[in-house]
């Protein structure tokens, strides 16, 4: 049996991958009354064999994370359209956002407890990102809730581990001499030399 292969559909996903990081507008909201800016940035790969897509996002505001996100994308062949689920640290469960391309743009539509979202990316720069949002109570009125254009950023390269220590060397224990063990000098006692003895001579007869 042959495996199935991605569609030319699963192949976008190539271009949509990367790391993006640029400036965000928030415009005010129930969730921010005030509204402001920040810095996202998304870190998404291809997976599955080419059938997936999976992204992490976070935003910061005054160099503090404030939201993060984990979303999985995939193609639905049945369907004919593209899904994204989503999930944040807001802690409510799942969205699932469905939409397809217009040319280099992907629209996205979910609808959920607080009402209805869609949801737009603009890929027509190979090297830059635009996206926005907007928010909808009854489907037909719809207002921004926040627009971003983002830039490919390379990949961090993880940092080296730091060296090990060098093994401290063992200190040796220094070998103690013996002391020398000092022999009482023996004195040796001479003998007296024995006097010679002289031969008497011979007498004459």
């Amino acid at each position: 049996m042959e495996m199935p292969k991605p569609t030319d559909a699963h192949r976008r996903f190539e271009n949509m991958a990367g790391n993006w990081r640029g400036a965000e507008t928030l415009f005010p909201s129930p969730w921010d009354p005030n509204g402001g800016t920040a810095t996202g940035q998304t870190k998404s790969r291809v997976a599955l064999d080419g059938f997936t897509m999976i992204g992490d996002y976070q935003q910061e505001r005054n160099g503090v994370v404030t939201f993060r996100g984990h979303s999985v994308w995939t193609y639905d062949v049945k369907d004919q359209n593209y899904v994204m689920y989503w999930w944040d640290n807001m802690g409510s469960a799942v969205n699932v956002f469905r939409g397809n391309f217009d040319g280099d743009k992907l629209t996205m539509n979910c609808t959920d407890y607080s009402g209805n979202w869609r949801l737009t990316y603009d890929y027509s720069n190979p090297d830059t990102l635009k996206s926005k949002m907007e928010m909808s109570q009854d489907g037909q009125n719809w207002a921004p809730f926040f627009e971003g254009e983002y830039h490919r950023v390379a990949a961090e390269e993880p940092k080296p581990a730091p060296a090990a220590a060098p093994a401290a060397a063992k200190a040796k224990k220094p070998i103690k001499k013996k002391p020398a063990i000092k022999k009482a000098a023996k004195v040796m006692k001479k003998k007296p030399a024995k006097p010679m003895k002289k031969k008497a001579k011979a007498k004459r007869r």
